[in-house]
């Protein structure tokens, strides 16, 4: 806001939809407070609470620094962990089973064995269209070090690259479930991502739009993984 202004110039502060959205989230939460300590309202809890957008895939918020948050959530899928996995790192086709994302591809690295993934989401929020990208670095973990099968696989991934965020980074876990309709193989996949957003977008901007996303990819890849 000093170096570039608030209205006028063309990297003015409300130039950006995510300064946007977090100036309206900021400004309500504002309002709400006011609201509860007019009416003697109890002071809400902000170190954790637990979201449920969806039954089927809640999501919980931990607060671990000034802006940065800590998201999880977890889903049931009704198939066997190699469904689960396969359709997860299949890196360039992901933006076909996961809504708010447009575009993901596997980046070639010149060793051939490293993984490192790019990823751009989009959703529409208070009028104007949100789009963040993300460089990745990928890990998949399936066998210990004497390569035996782990029974909790995990696909982790930290960013490199970003011009929203400043940590981006976390992992997907398979863990068995109990068995699903009829006897079938059921997993239950969890994620997790530490988040820290750049400059001075509020973490509460990023948190808003986390909570809105993070539900319906989940069952978004349960769809994908029921159908494989």
């Amino acid at each position: 806001v000093v170096r570039f202004g608030f209205c006028f110039g063309k990297r003015a502060y409300v130039r950006s939809a995510w300064n946007l959205l977090a100036l309206t989230i900021v400004c309500v939460s504002f309002l709400v407070l006011a609201a509860d300590a007019w009416a003697g309202a109890p002071a809400r809890p902000a170190s954790r609470r637990t979201t449920p957008v969806s039954l089927k895939a809640p999501v919980e918020i931990q607060v671990t620094g000034v802006t940065s948050r800590r998201i999880s959530s977890k889903i049931v899928i009704q198939n066997n962990m190699d469904a689960v996995w396969k359709t997860l790192t299949d890196y360039d086709n992901l933006s076909t089973h996961v809504p708010n994302l447009i575009k993901s591809y596997r980046v070639p690295q010149k060793d051939g064995k490293s993984i490192r993934g790019f990823q751009e989401g989009a959703q529409n929020g208070v009028g104007c269209d949100f789009s963040a990208s993300l460089l990745m670095d990928m890990k998949e973990v399936r066998r210990d070090a004497l390569r035996r099968p782990l029974p909790q696989p995990y696909l982790s991934f930290t960013c490199v690259e970003s011009f929203f965020f400043q940590v981006f980074s976390g992992e997907w876990r398979l863990v068995d479930a109990d068995a699903g309709d009829g006897g079938n193989p059921a997993t239950e996949l969890r994620y997790c991502v530490d988040i820290t957003p750049k400059g001075l977008v509020p973490a509460a901007a990023i948190e808003f739009q986390v909570k809105q996303e993070v539900p319906s990819n989940l069952l978004g890849l349960k769809r994908a993984c029921e159908m494989s």
